[in-house]
């Protein structure tokens, strides 16, 4: 195994160098995983120490093994570290959100997507904190906001049904209403129990379609009678 000037196998290097990396990435997947290796690196590290004590060694062989635990045990910290510094951020961000839910019931609108940005600041992964200051926008008639944090929604967790529907619902209030069904049948499919609200929405467009043309209909009349 190839090892660095100071005594630390190259391959547990890079391994961790990868496993830091990732720890520190926005992605929940390669988060979550990053974090799976980090604890069965630690396993690992401290079943080597033990297993070390049971022989003896000779000097160098001794020195390149504490060199490599003073390494993984620094290793360890870190990696510690940022899970209670992610552990503190999702916390904090929770209490934001459930001031911005409260603000929201109550028509602070503004206020709530004050608190959700602060949130969002904390951590961006949480797809319910851009669904949530979604609907603030569509409250506020921000339609292009709102159908913004819906996307980044999606690409968060693209069976997000939240954003599919309220994505659905900013771009009908801007008067795109095939782009809106299809969002709304793609919340429908990948959440069947939705289907009675999604197929609501829909029916709200078929009544919608139908006075528009009334209008026309009657309009058109009104403009083909002969006064006399």
């Amino acid at each position: 195994m190839c090892r660095s000037t100071s005594g630390v196998d190259l391959e547990v290097l890079h391994v961790f160098g990868s496993i830091i990396k990732n720890l520190s990435s926005e992605d929940e997947e390669k988060h979550r995983k990053a974090m799976e290796a980090s604890e069965k690196f630690i396993k690992v590290k401290q079943n080597v120490v033990t297993t070390r004590n049971k022989y003896d060694k000779t000097s160098f062989e001794q020195q390149q093994a504490n060199e490599q635990e003073q390494f993984l045990k620094g290793i360890e910290l870190d990696v510690k570290e940022r899970a209670e510094r992610r552990k503190k951020s999702e916390t904090d961000a929770e209490v934001l959100k459930s001031k911005g839910n409260k603000a929201f019931k109550s028509g602070r609108c503004q206020e709530a997507i004050d608190c959700y940005t602060e949130a969002i600041k904390l951590v961006k992964y949480f797809p319910a904190l851009y669904t949530n200051r979604a609907q603030a926008y569509i409250k506020l008639k921000n339609y292009d906001a709102a159908i913004d944090d819906c996307k980044w929604a999606i690409r968060i967790d693209e069976k997000c049904v939240k954003a599919y529907v309220h994505c659905g619902r900013a771009l009908q209030k801007k008067a795109c209403f095939s782009e809106a069904i299809s969002l709304f049948k793609k919340g429908e499919e990948i959440d069947p129990k939705q289907k009675d609200v999604i197929a609501g929405r829909i029916n709200d467009f078929n009544i919608y379609f139908l006075s528009v043309r009334e209008l026309v209909s009657s309009a058109g009349n009104s403009n083909g009678r002969v006064t006399q």
